[in-house]
């Protein structure tokens, strides 16, 4: 399912879920809020990071299905040992 989103928002989005948890980490003493914060951060971290791979696996399933179509025009036999996830 796509959500206009590219795989490069996800980075971007991790990128800053990580620099939020580093600053809040590095407060030291944080309080009870600001590690519930921290635990939630984490939560965002892991969805993002399963739809940012869940979207390049259908990504690379359409290629895979594409070149299935087209490799009869070419006389291209692909095999699963060419893309391996």
């Amino acid at each position: 399912m796509s959500f206009g989103f590219s795989a490069g928002d996800f980075i971007t989005a991790l990128e800053i879920v990580a620099t939020v948890i580093d600053a809040l980490r590095d407060t030291g003493k944080a309080a009870t809020q600001y590690r519930g914060v921290l635990k939630q951060l984490h939560s965002l971290q892991t969805a993002l990071v399963a739809q940012a791979v869940s979207q390049c696996l259908g990504t690379i399933a359409d290629f895979w299905k594409t070149l299935q179509k087209v490799s009869t025009t070419f006389k291209f036999t692909p095999t699963k040992q060419m893309i391996q996830i």
